[in-house]
């Protein structure tokens, strides 16, 4: 199980996320609701994706080198 809980995201996962949340949702008083991301999606979702997946590797310690992480951003960015 604990596999199933660290593995990391991929685009579509995330875009699922995003569209699941409440439209007025936000991560915290200064931040943007999750209405703006769902509204603008298709331009700013290789952005987001892109980010998220970068902090996953980095939190949850997905380890290699830059050029290992970067393909793999890559792969997961481009939905394979």
């Amino acid at each position: 199980m604990k596999h199933f809980l660290v593995k990391p995201y991929n685009r579509d996962e995330v875009e699922i996320a995003l569209k699941q949340m409440p439209p007025s949702k936000a991560p915290r008083i200064d931040g943007m609701p999750a209405v703006f991301f769902q509204k603008y999606w298709h331009i700013l979702g290789d952005e987001v994706t892109v980010r998220i997946l970068s902090f996953s590797i980095s939190y949850f310690g997905y380890f290699g080198s830059k050029e290992e992480i970067k393909e793999r951003l890559r792969e997961r960015c481009s939905g394979e």
